[in-house]
């Protein structure tokens, strides 16, 4: 008999896997890559290489500090992996894009850590990759959408 999970229980499950999941990943890729980055400055490497944003975009996005994301993206500048354009409709203001080797170190980056999750993955059965294959997009959905009302979420 197969054990049924709740959702409470999935939420658990998924909150207590995913940071040490990142943290294998990330532990692997730092050990194998020449470059001291941080996880978080990768991610932020990977959003900006999609849409350049401003760095108050990037800490209402990921919901940080103003002053973390100024810290972090300051030493990726002095690094030339990013550089700073004025935006064309407030002057004042200046947006992040990744430069040539940002780009090229985000890539390798993300490629390293996607071939060791791959490995990882590969100890999986193929009914568990069946099952995953059905919730990680159900997941990615949920996580797009807005959060539920804040009434809803102690239960």
């Amino acid at each position: 008999m197969t054990d049924t999970w709740d959702a409470r229980r999935v939420a658990r499950e998924v909150l207590e896997t995913m940071p040490r999941l990142n943290r294998a990943i990330f532990s692997f890729t730092h050990q194998t890559n020449d470059d001291d980055i941080t996880l978080m400055q990768v991610f932020t490497l990977v959003a900006l290489m999609e849409t350049p944003m401003t760095a108050s975009e990037i800490a209402r996005k990921r919901n940080v500090s103003l002053q973390s994301v100024s810290s972090l993206t300051q030493s990726l500048v002095e690094r030339g992996l990013l550089t700073r354009v004025r935006k064309p409709d407030d002057r004042r203001q200046y947006l992040l894009q990744v430069t040539e080797a940002g780009i090229t170190l985000a890539e390798q980056t993300k490629q390293t850590m996607v071939n060791y999750a791959t490995d990882l993955l590969r100890g999986m059965t193929e009914e568990e990759l069946a099952a995953a294959s059905i919730f990680l997009p159900a997941l990615k959905r949920l996580s797009d959408l807005s959060p539920p009302d804040s009434e809803n979420t102690c239960r």
